[in-house]
């Protein structure tokens, strides 16, 4: 959870009759991400919980950061996830593949039930916030920092120096040109669009591009 891979393992020590130890994980350490990266990235996953597609878990006053998982033609469920205490992982499924596509994902449901019980006892806690993890404000259309001009708009999480440069505009109904001489967009054929001009297409599958 702070950046830093650890070799998973399915022990720690084995002994022998006599009480020696006649063999010993040894677990690889080695940092893959910065700590504020890695922060971040744990707000997004609790996210799931929050608004996503594990609303129906929840531990009292921990956090859970998730994700879901569902194959095709839904013969798989998978839900992973970790506190600041514990990590624990189930898949749901059949040996001869059955659909088990219904809600809640019965992954999360038996994830829950099995962690709020090892969780039972253990005081609230909250992910440690590491240095270089700031704030900011941005436009929810463009995805650029919000102006008073912007409605739509939510403080998120950054790492220190990828804060968005540019402030928005404004202007949010589709694609306008606002430098000389042209943009160009590429999609099915290439469209040129000159200073102040929008351009706005229908597909056929009744989704609207812009």
């Amino acid at each position: 959870m702070d950046g830093v891979f650890i070799t998973p393992t399915l022990y720690t020590r084995v002994y022998d009759s006599n009480g020696n130890v006649v063999m010993e994980a040894q677990q690889e350490r080695r940092r893959v991400m910065s700590e504020a990266a890695a922060y971040v990235l744990t707000d997004v996953l609790i996210e799931t919980g929050r608004t996503g597609t594990a609303r129906n878990v929840s531990l009292a006053g921990i956090p859970v950061a998730s994700k879901t998982g569902t194959t095709d033609n839904a013969h798989d469920r998978w839900f992973v996830a970790f506190t600041p205490y514990f990590t624990g992982a189930v898949w749901y499924g059949f040996e001869m593949p059955e659909n088990v596509g219904f809600a809640p994902n019965p992954a999360s449901v038996i994830w829950q039930g099995v962690m709020r019980r090892v969780h039972d006892g253990f005081a609230p806690r909250s992910f440690t916030r590491p240095d270089g993890v700031v704030f900011a404000t941005v436009c929810m259309n463009s995805g650029s920092l919000a102006s008073a001009r912007c409605s739509n708009t939510r403080t998120e999480m950054f790492v220190r120096g990828t804060v968005p440069a540019n402030s928005c505009d404004g202007i949010h109904a589709g694609a306008i040109a606002t430098q000389a001489p042209s943009i160009v967009l590429n999609g099915s054929s290439n469209i040129v669009l000159n200073v102040g001009e929008q351009y706005v297409e229908l597909r056929s599958n009744g989704y609207r591009f812009s």
